[in-house]
């Protein structure tokens, strides 16, 4: 079996033991834009069984695969028991084939157990996303405008992109603010293949990275200061299954990657799989081991874990993303009290310094106290920073006298807007003649600062507008500056308007959506710091669904799977309406109660019929516990039924 849209998946199975392997699933393998794995559902009659599973992540009813397979057990480069057929491949519904045990343990090795071969050929697919990506190695007509020499090849992109997602890019499409650069050939440490990955990555394309080249993506957009491109990285890997739990570990620790590590912390359930991942403790750290550890102890005695902040950020592996702020204190041996300093601007921030120290301590006993004070341009109360950040007094005597702090990861709230280290030195450690911490009355302190996320404002950017924006949208008397080829880029729809259907114009009305939902689709696109909430998810799950726009559908369904504010009927109608698979079938796996399921099914006739297919099956799941069991809800609701 060959020819399009065939893919060859192989699988190593355990070695059989006493229990056959029974409850074994393969890591997955990506095919068709899914996951495919391999699983073991023990002997039966003397048969052991194996099951290909198809997407079995998304258990919602909005999709299916139909197959042709043929599959075969191999063995000294020769397949065995060979099988061949057709398959329709639904949620839980898995291709499941039967070998003969004895045929299993005679192939199956001890070093590398038993490998399955499948050769899959696609016949049908409904409700599966198709793949988004580019062929930068043609022009494509209207978004392609610059042509990179990289290594002898070019690269046809564009440069508002590029520049829109690197400082360092920016710099070289706009060279001293010329905006005519139509060909540039980049210097001789830029490689073809790793800029033509992360441009793939800019434009969020399905084959931008894979398990084998995510770390070095990230390096190179750590060097190129392209913070969308990390956090493109930082979701994938959240998202992925190609990869360890182990794997994805270091790389958060090595590349501060916060979300990513929380993630991988509240995956482990018990201190089983917590200690799988000790296999070679030389892999770790010791900050990783003693976070581990913890969540070790607390699975065992029965605490749950929650993290709001990553502990393992070691300053060395935050210098892409380290700001310095430089803070020169005059007459600082005259401190008494609190003093503040006056404050500095970072992405959208005014951070200064407070010094704490009274005159009225006993020499011997005066301390001084150093808090980082943040306090943002914004009259927004539910505002928040989260940062990690280190300090240290400079000395004319050198590196070798500098005071340190240690690492401090702290969020900054409007209710708690400083943080730093009481009593951090001796005061005469200071201001004693000859220290080296003053000059000439001079006293330098730095800090290190990364911010990993912020709510509630903006983080300021360079203003590029003039470079970036080639045109407007105008939405309820108000003007939105926006470039035109990442609108067209991102949405068919959207393409067909600006390029199609009225070209050269470049100020466009829109009348549907209200300014808020377009404003809110531009920050998303452009991965500006935005909030889906409560008043504004419904206008953009319509506007992503109308221009077919699938970064906006995203945001709207993840904010949908985490906010206990919307009701589980009007998620449910959402899930099919909108077509949003994860918030149908986690929705519906919230329902633990035959009671609240038939007060669904009675109260809501407008249902549509995925979903009511899917309640029904949810309801035939309750049914098969038993009668006289509690539910979760600890009511007893024996003889329920529904036919």
């Amino acid at each position: 079996m060959s020819g399009p849209n065939s893919y060859r998946l192989t699988f190593n199975l355990p070695v059989l033991h006493d229990d056959n392997g029974r409850g074994y699933v393969s890591m997955a393998q990506e095919a068709e834009n899914v996951y495919w794995r391999c699983g073991v559902v023990g002997v039966e009659n003397g048969k052991l069984g194996i099951q290909l599973m198809c997407n079995s992540e998304d258990r919602s009813n909005f999709w299916s695969m139909d197959i042709d397979y043929e599959a075969a057990l191999w063995f000294e480069g020769k397949g065995h028991q060979h099988k061949t057929g057709s398959h329709h491949h639904v949620a839980r519904k898995y291709l499941t084939l039967h070998f003969p045990l004895d045929i299993c343990r005679k192939i199956s090795t001890k070093q590398y157990g038993m490998t399955v071969k499948y050769v899959v050929k696609i016949m049908k697919k409904v409700g599966i996303r198709e793949k988004r990506i580019h062929n930068f190695s043609i022009r494509e007509k209207h978004i392609s405008n610059l042509a990179l020499i990289v290594e002898g090849k070019t690269i046809y992109c564009n440069k508002e992109i590029l520049a829109m997602n690197s400082e360092v890019l920016m710099d070289l499409v706009y060279p001293d603010n010329f905006k005519g650069v139509q060909e540039l050939k980049l210097p001789d440490d830029f490689k073809y293949d790793k800029l033509l990955r992360l441009i793939k990555l800019f434009h969020d394309d399905s084959d931008a990275i894979d398990c084998n080249n995510v770390e070095e993506t990230l390096e190179m957009a750590s060097n190129l200061k392209c913070a969308t491109a990390i956090l493109r990285c930082e979701r994938w890997l959240s998202k992925t299954q190609l990869m360890t739990a182990k794997a994805k570990m270091k790389l958060a620790e090595k590349y501060s990657l916060v979300d990513l590590q929380n993630g991988c912390i509240e995956m482990l359930k018990t201190s089983h799989e917590v200690q799988r991942l000790f296999e070679n403790p030389q892999d770790f750290t010791d900050s990783e081991i003693v976070e581990l550890m913890d969540r070790v102890t607390l699975s065992i005695v029965g605490h749950s874990f929650t993290s709001k902040m990553s502990l393992l950020q070691p300053m060395r592996d935050m210098a892409a993303k380290m700001k310095t702020l430089c803070f020169k204190i005059m007459n600082f041996e005259h401190l008494d009290g609190s003093y503040t300093s006056e404050s500095k601007l970072e992405n959208g921030g005014h951070w200064a310094v407070r010094f704490v120290s009274s005159k009225t301590a006993k020499s011997t006993k005066r301390r001084l106290s150093v808090y980082l004070v943040c306090f943002p341009a914004t009259d927004n109360p539910e505002w928040s920073v989260s940062t990690s950040f280190a300090f240290r007094f400079l000395n004319s005597w050198g590196n070798s006298k500098t005071k340190i702090s240690p690492l401090c990861t702290h969020t900054f709230t409007a209710k708690d807007n400083s943080k730093g280290a009481s009593g951090f030195c001796a005061w005469d450690d200071i201001v004693t003649p000859n220290s080296g911490f003053l000059v000439n009355g001079v006293f330098t302190i730095e800090f290190d600062l990364s911010i990993s996320r912020t709510t509630g404002y903006q983080i300021e950017k360079k203003d590029h507008t003039s470079f970036l924006a080639d045109g407007k949208l105008i939405v309820e008397d108000q003007t939105i500056d926006v470039c035109l080829a990442l609108l067209a880029d991102n949405s068919p729809v959207l393409y067909d308007m600006i390029y199609n259907e009225n070209p050269g114009q470049t100020e466009f009305e829109i009348f549907d959506f209200t300014y808020d939902s377009i404003l809110g689709m531009v920050s998303i696109l452009q991965l500006d710091e935005f909030k889906v909430n409560v008043r504004n998810y419904r206008d953009l799950l319509e506007l992503g669904q109308r221009y077919q726009i699938v970064a906006v559908m995203d945001q709207c369904e993840e904010f949908l799977l985490r906010t206990k504010k919307v009701s589980i009927e009007t998620k449910l109608k959402l899930s099919e309406t909108f077509q949003l698979h994860f918030l149908q079938f986690r929705t519906i796996e919230r329902i633990q109660c035959m009671e609240r399921l038939e007060a669904i099914l009675d109260e809501n006739i407008d249902i549509e019929d995925k979903t009511y297919e899917a309640l029904l099956e949810k309801m035939k799941q309750l049914k098969s516990q038993e009668e006289k069991e509690s539910c979760s809800c600890k009511k007893k609701h024996c003889g329920r039924s529904r036919v």
